[in-house]
């Protein structure tokens, strides 16, 4: 066999190894496209919108379920979430709850329940009352050395971005685990106050996230307000997690959310998981 025909063998059973490896390369990317399109919703991404569309939630004793919004999806790799999303539930404008719905481990979805009003709320899941808390989900208290809201929506949007700023968040789940909660740089929520909306002490608002990744963990509401010695900044802090929240301002310490348990189904607290599990189609 002579060096010419050695070099064509040569090239010919390369040119087959390339053609046979840009076929099946091309196959795999084509199913990996399928598989990963963001146009093309996942299964759980299915079921985690169809609860949202089921999902109602009341404020007080009105018998019309409040609006909700989506404002934040996400996935918790560390916890075994490949997808959930924060929703508030709004009244007038002003968020009184949120949830947070998402899916674990592929085969169970989960419904996480917080107050964030003063009053009572309520919730409904496959038309039975799911959650029902005894008290108030949140506790204004008056931000010091705050500016004066300004009189222009604006600006008072700039004003809570640099108020929240101020404070901090930390996740304790136990006595060896705990981690710094990252601010969202921007608010999750605005408040959607229109003339016929705003009352006689509230101006405006907005609702902050401390999220582990993209996982909200701990919410912060600023609130501008009138009172009787003007319009002020007030604040109040709630919990996404079973664990224990920590929440500083100006790196002090100024409210504690304790921890719930592992297995914290408690349709009469401020913060309560409900699980249900995941139906496939065989």
């Amino acid at each position: 066999m002579n060096s010419l025909t050695l070099n064509i063998r040569t090239s010919v059973s390369l040119a087959v190894v390339l053609l046979y490896a840009a076929a099946t390369g091309a196959q795999t990317a084509d199913e990996r496209t399928t598989q990963e399109s963001p146009d093309e919703p996942s299964f759980e991404r299915h079921v985690i919108d169809q609860a949202i569309k089921d999902l109602k939630v009341f404020a007080g004793e009105l018998t019309e379920p409040m609006h909700s919004h989506i404002v934040m999806r996400w996935p918790n790799n560390v916890r075994g979430t490949k997808d959930g999303a924060t929703v508030l539930l709004t009244h007038d404008g002003r968020p009184q709850a949120a949830c947070c719905v998402y899916t674990w481990q592929g085969h169970e979805l989960h419904y996480g329940f917080g107050s964030l009003s003063t009053k009572p709320v309520s919730a409904e899941v496959d038309g039975e009352v799911a959650w029902r808390p005894k008290d108030a989900g949140v506790e204004f208290r008056v931000l010091p050395d705050a500016p004066e809201p300004a009189t222009k929506a604006a600006s008072r949007l700039l004003q809570m971005r640099q108020l929240s700023r101020r404070f901090g968040s930390k996740c304790i789940e136990s006595k060896t685990k705990s981690y710094e909660l990252r601010l969202l740089s921007k608010p999750i929520y605005r408040y959607d106050l229109d003339d016929s909306r705003r009352s006689a002490e509230l101006i405006d608002g907005a609702v902050f996230a401390f999220a582990q990744g993209t996982d909200p963990e701990s919410l912060l509401l600023i609130e501008a307000r009138r009172a009787e010695s003007g319009p002020q900044w007030q604040y109040a802090t709630a919990k996404r997690t079973v664990g224990q929240i920590d929440m500083a301002l100006d790196r002090k310490q100024v409210h504690v959310h304790k921890w719930g348990g592992w297995n914290p189904f408690q349709p009469e607290a401020i913060f309560s998981t409900l699980k249900r599990p995941i139906k496939r189609d065989e």
